[in-house]
């Protein structure tokens, strides 16, 4: 999710996760995210609609291995 600079603290992107998740939950039975280790802005907005961190390691984003937190709801 990306939300443009302008709209940012306005609730926008915690309001279109939620609903995200709620379908996300519902439909496709997923309950965790992994963001970039180094964004610690996208883990604190996470954490902030509920996630908590459950470890770190390794994953494939885009084809490529980087470091990753998982965050689970």
């Amino acid at each position: 999710i990306c939300v443009l600079k302008s709209y940012q603290k306005r609730g926008l992107g915690e309001f279109t996760l939620n609903k995200l998740i709620e379908r996300t939950q519902k439909e496709l039975h997923i309950n965790s995210v992994v963001v970039y280790l180094n964004n610690s802005q996208s883990k604190e907005f996470f954490e902030k609609t509920g996630f908590k961190e459950c470890g770190e390691g390794e994953y494939v984003f885009d084809g490529e291995t980087r470091q990753g937190v998982k965050l689970m709801k």
